[in-house]
């Protein structure tokens, strides 16, 4: 691929502005892509698209991951460092990316690109407001409304871990669709809010517009308290799925000892993203019912 050799990975992992721009050039090549060739369809193809230019990045970047285990013992954040700050760099670079185009693109590729995210976080919508009704009239009392509120989270959170987990383990670099996804729709909420805005700043021009985009994003700050958590228990569960997949094929097995420490290692991030997301839940709840 072109995009391969106009941008080196250690340079890619090296250099957040460069990352930012390899991140942006394929978001918009793919979101341009799938509007025109297959416009029914874009909101989801764009992901896919993005997906598979990334594939070639994240298999380099596990390759990393294994030479460290293989080369010496280190803790475990240490050992996946890389990996982990990649999944996270790539998914700050996608929403920014989506943001922009959400609050900036014309109606018709707005509504085609972010169609399906769109539907989704009016789904998310419409059951808060069930949760908050039902909370509210009393329907449940308060401590139960709390736990099957922040039971509900986690159960809900808990499948998106585990299909991060299966993409990750039967594609190698499944779990970028899920992580892109991820993106898009917290793109489309920033930039719903920030669209929302634009009329409130119109007298004062372009500054208008920066004064939108500031106000809309200091609006979607309520997402990151919970949203913190729960994504990266989703990068500690599109690690350990990758290196599960590896495992099979012979990677992260150069000795026994590297092998058992792997295995151990897998069990560790699955735990420790499972307990985020528990933590995560409970965070929501309360500030969705406070």
């Amino acid at each position: 691929m072109v995009l391969e050799k106009l941008f080196p990975i250690k340079d890619l992992l090296n250099n957040r502005g460069l990352l930012f721009l390899y991140a942006a050039i394929i978001a918009v090549v793919s979101s341009l892509t799938a509007y025109f060739l297959f416009p029914g369809s874009a909101s989801i193809l764009t992901i896919a698209f993005i997906t598979i230019a990334f594939t070639h990045f994240i298999r380099r970047t596990f390759g990393m991951t294994e030479k460290m285990i293989n080369s010496k013992e280190e803790g475990l954040f240490k050992t996946y460092y890389v990996i982990i700050m990649s999944y996270a760099k790539i998914f700050i670079a996608l929403t920014i990316i989506f943001t922009i185009l959400f609050a900036l693109a014309p109606e018709p590729f707005r509504e085609a690109i972010f169609h399906e995210q769109i539907e989704v976080v009016k789904q998310v919508g419409h059951l808060r407001d069930q949760i908050l009704s039902s909370v509210g009239n009393f329907v449940l009392p308060l401590s139960e409304g709390v736990k099957s509120t922040a039971f509900l989270i986690f159960f809900n959170n808990l499948q998106v871990l585990l299909t991060t987990i299966v993409l990750s383990f039967v594609y190698g670099a499944g779990a970028i669709f899920l992580i892109a996804y991820q993106a898009s729709i917290l793109g489309s909420i920033i930039g719903a809010n920030i669209v929302n805005l634009f009329g409130k700043y119109t007298s004062m021009g372009i500054y208008g517009n920066l004064f939108a985009f500031l106000h809309g994003s200091y609006l979607s700050l309520s997402i990151i308290p919970h949203g913190i958590l729960e994504l990266l228990a989703y990068f500690l569960g599109a690690v350990a799925g990758g290196i599960i997949s590896a495992l099979l094929i012979g990677h992260y097995s150069h000795s026994k000892e590297a092998f058992s420490r792997t295995i151990k290692d897998v069990f560790k991030l699955v735990l420790l993203a499972i307990g985020l997301l528990v933590l995560g839940a409970i965070v929501e709840t309360f500030l969705l019912l406070g």
